[in-house]
């Protein structure tokens, strides 16, 4: 079991990385991404998403609810990867507030009937982040590689946290 230094680290990753790749299993069982926005990631470890109700994500992730999520953010050197549990949820509450005007693009507003509110379950993770800057990580690669040595990223790995 992970320690909460490395779920931490994990969700301040995913809080500043933009989109991440959220992978479903299509109806032969491969593997099928597409870009999303994180809209809330939680101490408890629920990855919070809006979906359109009748898309492909969702019949996916109502027919085999296990998902991937890979984040990766280049300007900060950090990347992750979750695997969880996909729930779908309908709680206007929730969707209240996680809404933005943003959203609009995509929905007729928060009550819009197609809006299918997603929550994922983190069940594991592991995550890498390159400790410098964009310029002192660059060269840092440069010198790994003229000299052989690894270029280091810090490493965690990440256990479903405990109810509590």
């Amino acid at each position: 079991m992970a320690d909460e230094m490395d779920l931490t680290k994990l969700l301040e990753s995913i809080r500043d990385t933009r989109f991440t790749m959220f992978t479903t299993a299509d109806a032969d069982g491969r593997p099928r991404a597409r870009p999303m926005t994180t809209l809330e990631a939680t101490e408890g470890g629920s990855l919070w998403f809006f979906g359109v109700r009748e898309s492909e994500l969702v019949k996916e992730a109502r027919a085999d609810p296990r998902v991937g999520l890979a984040y990766a953010n280049n300007a900060d050197g950090s990347y992750a990867y979750v695997n969880g549990r996909c729930f779908l949820r309908d709680d206007r509450a929730k969707v209240g507030q996680l809404w933005s005007k943003l959203h609009q693009a995509w929905y007729d507003g928060p009550d819009d009937p197609d809006l299918q509110l997603i929550e994922v379950r983190l069940e594991s993770a592991e995550y890498w982040d390159s400790p410098d800057s964009g310029i002192i990580r660059f060269l840092g690669i440069v010198k790994a590689a003229i000299t052989g040595e690894e270029h280091e990223f810090e490493h965690g790995e990440v256990q479903a946290p405990t109810p509590g």
